[in-house]
């Protein structure tokens, strides 16, 4: 079988893709008994191209969707520690993650800045439905890391490489640093990530100029490297 899957040429010319295609057949495919062609995904003009070929079948559509680790949860996460509960966060819990997104200085580190996709002030419930939308369709989960029941922090597990991998952050309102409550979230999230969601490794990096979550990270996991901008963590099964 030849297969001819990719193709270009400029449609002002009449004839391009016949001659082209003819062409790499008669050079290409001594020996071949069939010649598979490229999708045409469904485009008229495609279709009529390919059916000019008088080809001898057309083979139907097939879907497949990836899914992460996550699929594996039948009820939503809930763990708790000696002094924190990590589970989802609720639209009770608005007005304090909103406070803990919405902090420029305090998440000069954390890596991803609204901004660069809201333009203004975001809507109220931004940063909770978009947590929810991910938890959702199972692409990253995002826990609210609570002391007496109060939001103090979140959790975010994602970067799901499909392979048995993934990325684990953490970011704790200020007022709440230096307690120890980051590193007790942490160690709990990688635990949970490897030996209840089932991974087969986690990860984590952090800015050069962070200390804190050095230390951190140092605690939990073992060094995997670094570059011009990010020391680099992960802990295996």
């Amino acid at each position: 079988m030849l297969i001819i899957h990719i193709e270009k040429a400029l449609v002002s010319y009449d004839g391009a893709y016949q001659f082209m295609f003819s062409g790499f057949v008669k050079t290409y495919g001594t020996g071949c008994r069939y010649v598979n062609r490229e999708d045409d995904v469904g485009t008229p003009g495609l279709r009529r191209s390919k059916l000019q070929y008088h080809p001898l079948k057309i083979e139907e559509y097939i879907s497949v969707n990836v899914q992460t680790e996550l699929i594996r949860l039948i009820e939503p996460p809930r763990i708790v520690t000696e002094r924190l509960v990590l589970d989802l966060i609720g639209e009770q819990d608005i007005d304090a993650y909103n406070r803990l997104c919405l902090d420029t200085e305090h998440n000069k580190y954390w890596g991803y800045d609204y901004r660069e996709h809201v333009t203004g002030t975001p809507p109220r419930d931004y940063f909770w439905r978009d947590a929810m939308t991910d938890y959702e369709s199972k692409v990253s989960l995002t826990l609210a890391v609570r002391r007496k029941g109060e939001l103090i922090g979140e959790v975010v597990i994602n970067e799901f490489d499909y392979r048995g991998s993934a990325n684990i952050g953490i970011r704790i309102l200020p007022e709440y640093t230096g307690a120890g409550y980051g590193r007790e979230a942490f160690s709990a999230a990688v635990e949970y990530a490897l030996y209840k969601i089932g991974l087969s490794k986690v990860t984590a990096y952090c800015y050069k100029e962070n200390i804190a979550s050095y230390r951190l990270l140092s605690s939990c996991m073992e060094p995997r490297g670094e570059d011009e901008r990010f020391y680099y963590f992960s802990r295996r099964v």
